[in-house]
């Protein structure tokens, strides 16, 4: 109840092994025993259930051999639902926090404040080793101009590599790929910027839709889990003081599902499509705070563009019905307007006629408009140097 690790896996073991009888009945089952009043000595009365839970707190409160219980009791599916991926949840973070690597993991941690290229490298050579943690924070320092050298570096035992400055884009791009096989969200949101931008390589809109997408599901899908995110691997950074700006589940679901809405507003990559764009943003308003400002905006603009498409039919015809009134174009004035005349294959007579009267009307309303904004213009500014005179 006090949350000592150590007692919360000790009364997983105890209900796993059936060691939960009360004492009174084990006193007396002990007393029958004594007086041969049975033969029978203490039934295990296992509850593989509460086992279970209780091993998970342990587990992710990062207790090893909590780990390694719990993941085995998923995999057989004792006291929860067998599951392969729910065994690899726990095996991996515990076969990293075994691994020599993890020692360049924790190094880089000590270094980025200070020596940044130095914790980009190690973050490097521990990503290469599969460990998730140094596979994202490589790619992000990498992304932003950290310099990796392998050139100097040496081990005790004589292995020396040497190698030219690696390309920081293709490398980032590479770790962030790394890290989002393993599901890991800041990369897949980083992969759907990188595409979208086309940072290093050629942009590709669909490509970033498809990676927001998945990071919103896999967020979505670790949001019950939230409060245990980040425990396991051992080792990850914390600042309290940044709660607000950490990449939890929800925060990523928030990015996610913005992202995805501004394309399908604005068509890129996704169709356009405004009613799925509102309910992309009405979601990642819902899945954090701090989404609620952006959502709030976008979905202003997005019910000024439905009304805009809405009214922008009628407008047209009532313009072109306006148009229609006047008298038309005398042949000798259409050699001016080379380009509204010619028109698009396949348009009538009639839409020509009706372009060509809106850019004779334009062509006589615009000069003394330009004119008018120029005049009270130079008249501000004139007024302006008066006062600082």
């Amino acid at each position: 109840e006090r949350g000592h690790v150590e007692a919360i896996f000790l009364l997983g073991v105890m209900y796993l092994n059936g060691w939960n009888a009360n004492s009174k009945r084990i006193i007396a089952k002990v007393r029958d025993v004594i007086h041969g009043k049975t033969k029978v000595a203490l039934a295990k009365e296992s509850d593989t259930q509460k086992a279970y839970h209780y091993l998970q707190v342990a587990a992710y409160a990062g207790h090893p051999v909590a780990m390694y219980n719990t993941a085995m009791m998923r995999l057989l599916g004792m006291g929860t639902s067998a599951s392969c991926a729910g065994a690899l949840e726990l095996l991996k973070p515990l076969a990293e926090r075994l691994s020599p690597e993890t020692k360049l993991l924790e190094y880089g941690h000590g270094a980025v404040v200070e020596e940044v290229d130095t914790a980009a490298l190690a973050y490097v050579l521990s990503g290469y080793a599969g460990m998730e943690v140094a596979q994202t924070n490589a790619a992000y320092l990498l992304q932003h101009g950290s310099v990796v050298d392998f050139a100097p570096l040496s081990f005790e035992d004589g292995l020396k590599i040497v190698s030219p400055e690696i390309d920081n884009k293709r490398q980032a791009i590479k770790f962030h790929k790394y890290a989002a096989e393993q599901g890991n969200m800041a990369s897949l949101l980083a992969i759907g910027d990188i595409y979208f931008y086309g940072y290093g390589i050629p942009a590709n809109r669909e490509k970033a839709g498809e990676a927001y997408r998945r990071a919103a599901e896999i967020a979505t899908s670790m949001k019950g889990d939230s409060a245990h995110s980040g425990s396991l691997a051992g080792g990850r950074p914390k600042n309290k003081d940044a709660d607000d700006l950490t990449l939890t589940p929800p925060v990523a679901t928030a990015f996610a599902y913005f992202n995805l809405g501004v394309m399908h507003q604005l068509g890129m990559g996704l169709q356009q499509d405004l009613h799925l764009a509102k309910r992309f943003y009405d979601l990642s308003m819902g899945s954090h705070a701090t989404a609620s400002g952006p959502c709030t905006i976008a979905l202003f603009s997005l019910q000024a563009q439905m009304l805009l498409e809405e009214l922008l039919p009628k407008v047209t015809g009532a313009f072109e019905t306006v148009l229609s009134y006047f008298p038309d174009v005398p042949p000798e004035m259409k050699k001016y307007f080379p380009g509204w005349v010619e028109g698009g294959d396949g348009e009538d007579a009639s839409r020509k006629e009706l372009r060509l009267k809106f850019a004779l009307i334009l062509s006589l309303i615009l000069p003394p408009i330009v004119l008018v904004v120029v005049a009270i213009f130079s008249m501000r500014t004139m007024r302006l140097h008066g006062y600082r005179n």
